[in-house]
């Protein structure tokens, strides 16, 4: 049976595959048009313009050339992350997280909270913590420490913040309270945003192939690292 860690797994697995597919299929797509440009600009006699248009297609040609060699490599990277994505499932453990798992889940969530759009971040951020959030009843700390677990002050007002501030207390939500729904509601935001982007990935996917993407849709890269190639391939996109 598939455990929602392994679903998260998954998607985020095959959000890397999709995207590399996209900039590969983009890229071609941009350099085939660059060299027809360029044969047009020729013809015409417009030397500068074919000069700009080869140099455009030879930064393309090779940017390609890289990133199909690097492949897999990217590929080992976004197998890492979407490990990652399996750790933020731990939240559902609830006041049952041990020790270790706690480390793990927070170090997950570092890693998600950097990659997924700013979008996802403000709508955690504008959701409310609930009156029946803040009592203490509703946690348990995660180590063996000589205190109880404290209400959630005044001053943490949505749930991002709530979830700072549990991470500073050690504190997890008993599993069924109403922090513990906000509390996973939140985490579920951060893996839930690859199904989205595989969505529209998808989407312009099959644009490309009928040829009628003819504009650049941004595309947020959450699960591919930062690339001297991936980037010449997106700005060839505002060309």
């Amino acid at each position: 049976m598939e455990t929602e860690r392994d679903k998260a797994f998954d998607r985020w697995f095959r959000l890397a595959e999709l995207q590399l597919d996209f900039l590969d299929r983009w890229g071609t797509y941009k350099l085939n048009v660059a060299r027809a440009e360029l044969l047009q600009a020729a013809a015409a006699g417009q030397y500068a313009v074919a000069r700009i248009k080869h140099r455009i297609a030879s930064e393309l040609a090779d940017a390609l050339r890289r990133l199909r060699r690097n492949r897999r490599m990217y590929l080992q990277r976004a197998r890492r992350w979407a490990q990652q994505a399996r750790q933020l499932a731990l939240v559902r453990r609830g006041e049952e997280l041990t020790v270790r798992q706690w480390g793990r889940l927070w170090a997950a969530f570092r890693v998600f909270e950097n990659r997924v759009s700013w979008g996802v971040m403000e709508t955690i951020m504008k959701e409310p913590v609930q009156a029946a959030s803040r009592r203490a009843s509703q946690y348990v700390l995660i180590a063996s420490i000589d205190r109880a677990a404290q209400p959630v002050p005044a001053a943490v007002g949505n749930v991002y913040q709530l979830i700072a501030w549990l991470k500073q207390q050690r504190q997890m939500p008993r599993r069924g309270s109403s922090a513990y729904q906000q509390v996973v509601w939140a985490f579920g935001q951060l893996t839930g945003f690859a199904v989205e982007e595989i969505t529209r990935l998808e989407r312009l996917l099959k644009a490309l192939e009928r040829e009628t993407l003819d504009a650049w849709q941004p595309v947020t890269l959450a699960a591919l690292p930062d690339s001297v190639d991936v980037k010449k391939i997106i700005q060839a996109g505002t060309r």
